[in-house]
């Protein structure tokens, strides 16, 4: 084996101000996304129901107080149920149910979707509403 001389110090290695700086930045940056992740986005979300292309309702999922359901006559008629800022297909006399599955519209841009009575269900937003970030 060769020569090897070991150089020991016994000095502890510091934060710099700078690896503060872009500590306390990115902890500042996770912060933001959180708040802007789990904020009360409802406000301005709207449902629009379709059939044929043809819009045949539209509430303001923001301002509904108490939780109803609204059947919509079609060939396969349809059950939503309509909450503060949530939609739901939970009955559909189709035979595939893929609206059924489709779960809780309570985000913009979600959507269910039953071919067989030519309905669709849609969470719109307002202007103000964000779909990303990037930095």
């Amino acid at each position: 084996m060769g020569n090897f001389d070991c150089v020991r110090t016994n000095q502890r290695k510091r934060f710099r101000v700078a690896d503060v700086f872009i500590i306390a930045f990115l902890i500042a940056l996770s912060a933001m996304f959180l708040v802007v992740q789990f904020s009360d986005n409802g406000s301005g979300m709207t449902m629009v129901v379709r059939k044929d292309s043809e819009e045949i309702m539209k509430v303001n999922l923001s301002q509904v107080n108490e939780p109803y359901e609204v059947c919509i006559d079609s060939e396969y008629n349809i059950i939503l149920s309509i909450d503060r800022n949530r939609a739901e297909v939970i009955s559909s006399e189709c035979p595939d149910k893929v609206c059924v599955s489709a779960g809780v519209l309570d985000r913009v841009g979600m959507s269910a979707v039953c071919l067989p009575a030519k309905i669709s269900v849609e969470i719109i937003g307002g202007e103000n509403q964000l779909d990303g970030v990037v930095g």
